[in-house]
């Protein structure tokens, strides 16, 4: 089989200038990750490409004669589609594959501060907050057990619901609400 995948991407911005030395500004985007096929094993449906739709607002500042810069943002990321590594069984082995959750989001704020304490001497600082979830996974694949010695001394990955403990077959599981993974808050 084969599939085109194509969306158009865009960023919109908009800044104000409060003096010479403050500026505030908001931003709309959408991204696109394109869709895949996972080949190992090779599926006929692809997972589908993976929108986000990411909102801005901050402000920019040089302050005490540009000797201290002061930036902050809060941020909101609609993710429709996110794509999600999983492990793909293939009967007796494992693969890494991708698949679809329903939906996800990120929000958060940053604050960052530079300051010149003298010549040759700079300070930064920096603070993110990130709260990051599904707002719709209702297939998560779950895996329980661990590693085991299969056929031919190959390690195998039991699942919840494998078959004689050496077939993957995962469960799945209602992850909505749960964190993004490598998303620390």
């Amino acid at each position: 089989t084969s599939h085109t995948f194509r969306r158009v991407t865009w960023k919109a911005a908009i800044d104000h200038r409060l003096s010479q030395d403050v500026m505030v500004y908001g931003s709309y985007s959408r991204g696109y990750k394109a869709g895949t096929y996972n080949t190992i094993p090779l599926s006929a449906e692809p997972a589908n490409p993976e929108i986000v739709d990411a909102y801005e607002v901050g402000l920019k500042s040089e302050l005490f004669g540009r000797r201290v810069r002061l930036n902050g943002a809060l941020f909101w990321s609609d993710i429709k589609d996110p794509q999600v590594q999983t492990v793909v069984g293939t009967g007796f082995s494992a693969a890494s594959g991708l698949i679809n959750a329903g939906s996800a989001r990120t929000r958060g704020a940053e604050l960052s501060v530079t300051a010149v304490a003298t010549s040759g001497l700079e300070l930064r600082g920096n603070v993110t907050y990130l709260d990051a979830k599904y707002t719709d996974f209702t297939n998560a694949p779950h895996y329980e057990g661990g590693v085991l010695g299969g056929p031919s001394s190959y390690p195998i990955l039991t699942g919840a619901t494998d078959i004689g403990s050496e077939a993957i077959f995962p469960a799945n599981f209602d992850a909505t609400s749960y964190r993004l993974p490598n998303a620390p808050k």
